[in-house]
């Protein structure tokens, strides 16, 4: 593409998007993270650090276990190849498979050097985001073993999440601590990141089990979720996937409904489907402009 073609976002070429994003990545964020979060001990993430690299935890997360395995595994897959991104992950997988716990999910929280700060987690996002990311090392390293151990955890958390006694912990994220209680919800936030598994899984190897749960997924967000009067996604429905007539029936976290769209185009672009593509980019448009705050900028969160 040339500098003087018509792809522009905010006045900016999309060649020069490009070069601005590979300086904040490899000039900026690599090397800040390879100096003060990246666990060159033990392996994993020291995440609670401020702007100036100053540690103030050194506590490690299983999301963040989860999602960083991708990333480096990704800067590996589609950056040349270097094994220090490789390293990275390796040493990130060992961490987690050595604290593994028997038949539950991960814990939440890890000391530095892998004890558990707390019980196995009630909800799915974190065994998720370990599937997400042991997806990515797969792909890294050709070695399957980590793929169908990915999908042994995804089948794992989609029976949970089946359960009418799943429990989200709404009170923190949505409503605050005085929030309903609501066992069994279905939640926009956990069909997203199934979708976003399940697409880069497939992108892997043809898996009939997997392609159901795709399918699920994307019927949940735009079927189910997906207001038929706002055309906006509610973030929580009833286990039956009735609306709950309460508080919960306006909620649209617009976090997770912008999120949820642009993974959803990600799996159009897998099955090649024009059709889904605009469905999810309308919805896109439409969340961005009913989130945004025409009085003081930005974009309200709930």
């Amino acid at each position: 593409m040339s500098e003087g073609g018509s792809g522009r976002i905010a006045q900016l070429s999309l060649i020069s998007l490009r070069d601005f994003y590979r300086a904040e990545l490899f000039e900026q964020f690599v090397p800040f993270m390879d100096k003060y979060v990246v666990d060159h001990e033990f392996g994993g993430f020291l995440c609670h650090a401020d702007r100036d690299g100053r540690n103030l935890s050194t506590e490690k997360v299983t999301w963040y276990l989860g999602r960083g395995i991708w990333v480096y595994s990704f800067l590996y897959t589609n950056f040349g190849r270097a094994h220090e991104f490789l390293e990275v992950a390796r040493r990130t997988v060992d961490f987690v498979m050595r604290t593994r716990p028997a038949g539950t999910a991960w814990p939440k929280r890890f000391t530095r050097d892998g004890k558990p700060l707390a019980r196995p987690d009630s909800e799915v996002y974190g065994d998720l985001f370990i599937a997400e990311g042991l997806t990515a090392y797969s792909a890294a390293t050709g070695d399957d073993q980590w793929r169908k151990l990915a999908k042994e955890i995804l089948l794992a958390c989609v029976g949970a999440y089946d359960s009418p006694e799943y429990v989200p912990e709404i009170g923190q994220t949505y409503l605050g601590p005085n929030a309903p209680h609501f066992p069994g919800a279905r939640i926009l936030g956990v069909w997203m990141v199934l979708l976003r598994l399940t697409s880069q899984m497939l992108e892997l190897a043809a898996d009939a089990e997997i392609e159901a749960i795709a399918d699920r997924a994307l019927d949940a967000i735009l079927r189910s979720h997906l207001h038929p009067e706002y055309r906006l996604l509610n973030e929580l429905l009833a286990h039956d996937f009735s609306r709950p007539g309460n508080e919960y029936d306006q909620l649209v976290y617009i976090g997770h409904a912008i999120e949820t769209q642009w993974i959803v185009m990600f799996e159009a672009l897998r099955r090649k489907d024009d059709s889904l593509w605009s469905t999810a980019a309308g919805l896109f448009r439409r969340h961005v402009e009913v989130a945004w705050d025409d009085v003081y900028g930005g974009f309200f969160r709930n």
